[in-house]
């Protein structure tokens, strides 16, 4: 456990190396750690309102994706491990808005949609990995009877 002296000595190192990486926090157990942030690939299927109510039993959210660098290290840990064809991420369609936006309601910035997409306004949103879509951003309709794994991000607390 590091106390106030080592803390501030720590932050300094990593202010003046320029190493970043030492300064990521520990995740738990089965969690990875991104730019601030850890992020837990749960395989097990549900679907979205139930994945969103299970990130939220972690103290996470479904993910929401900020940057093409975000984009890329989860693009890149889904198609590493696993054998399904999407994951359900922290987007909706916000009526109210008429744009889908990220569950905390905030404005989706970053731009990970796959060919033609969105193509519907209502539903919640997903990676997919089908046909002309590798992995990218999905629109989905029903969002009750599908089920599928989920990505939660908390973030990274020490």
């Amino acid at each position: 456990m590091l106390n106030g002296p080592s803390i501030i000595i720590s932050l300094f190192f990593c202010f003046v190396s320029g190493a970043y990486a030492c300064c990521k926090c520990d995740c738990q157990s089965g969690w990875e750690w991104f730019g601030g942030s850890c992020y837990l690939f749960d395989e097990t299927e549900r679907g979205w309102e139930d994945s969103k109510t299970f990130c939220e039993s972690q103290n996470a959210a479904l993910v929401t994706v900020e940057s093409s660098e975000e984009d890329d290290f989860i693009r890149g840990v889904i198609s590493a491990q696993s054998a399904f064809h999407y994951y359900w991420i922290g987007g909706s369609w916000d009526a109210e808005h008429s744009e889908y936006r990220w569950i905390d309601g905030s404005s989706i910035s970053f731009n990970g949609w796959g060919p033609n997409r969105p193509d519907a306004d209502e539903g919640c949103m997903d990676y997919l990995n089908y046909k002309e879509i590798v992995w990218q951003w999905n629109d989905h309709q029903d969002c009750v009877n599908t089920k599928g794994p989920s990505i939660c991000e908390t973030d990274c607390s020490e």
